[in-house]
C-alpha cells in the first residue's frame, strides 16, 4: 500500500507542477499580452520568412532541372540525328558497293556483311542513348534531391 500512495503522490506532485507551470504562463501572458502577442508575431514573421527563402530554393532547384533535363534531351536529339544520318550514309554506301556486285554470291557477301555491321551499330548506339538517358536523368533529378534533403532537414528542426 505504502507503494501506492507514493505513486499517486508522484503523479499529483507532476500534475501540480505542470498546473502551476501552465498558470504561470497564463499569468504572463494576462499581465502583459502585448508582449506575448509581439514575441509570437516575431516568431510567425519569422517563420513566414524561412518558408519564403524555401519556397525560392525549391522553385530555382526546379528551373535548375528543367534546364538540366532540357540540355540532356538535346543531347540525346543530336546524338540520335548523327547517328540517323551516318547510318543513312552507310547505307547509300553499302547500295552503290551491292550495285556493283558481278554475281549472286558477291551480292549476298555485301548485304550480310552490311547488315552485320548495321546492327552492330545500332546495338551500340542503343547502349549509348541509355547511358545518355541515365546520365540526363540523374543530373536533372539531383537539384529536386537536394531541396529534398534540405526539407528533410528543416522538418528535423522542428521536431526538436
Amino acid at each position: 500500500m505504502a507503494t501506492r500512495k507514493t505513486t499517486t503522490k508522484k503523479t499529483t506532485t507532476k500534475a501540480s507542477a505542470k498546473a502551476k507551470s501552465f498558470n504561470s504562463q497564463f499569468e504572463d501572458f494576462a499581465v502583459n499580452p502585448t508582449a506575448a502577442v509581439q514575441e509570437n508575431m516575431e516568431k510567425m514573421t519569422e517563420s513566414l520568412a524561412k518558408v519564403g527563402e524555401f519556397s525560392k530554393a525549391n522553385l530555382e532547384a526546379s528551373v535548375e532541372a528543367a534546364q538540366l533535363a532540357a540540355e540532356g534531351v538535346e543531347k540525346i536529339s543530336s546524338e540520335a540525328a548523327d547517328f540517323n544520318k551516318k547510318l543513312f550514309e552507310d547505307s547509300v554506301e553499302a547500295a552503290k558497293k551491292l550495285s556493283t556486285a558481278r554475281d549472286p554470291q558477291a551480292f549476298i557477301e555485301g548485304q550480310t556483311e552490311f547488315v552485320r555491321t548495321a546492327m552492330e551499330a545500332q546495338f551500340a548506339q542503343f547502349a549509348k542513348m541509355s547511358e545518355l538517358m541515365v546520365d540526363a536523368t540523374r543530373q536533372s533529378a539531383e537539384p529536386m534531391a537536394k531541396r529534398y534533403t534540405a526539407m528533410v532537414d528543416m522538418m528535423q528542426t522542428f521536431r526538436g
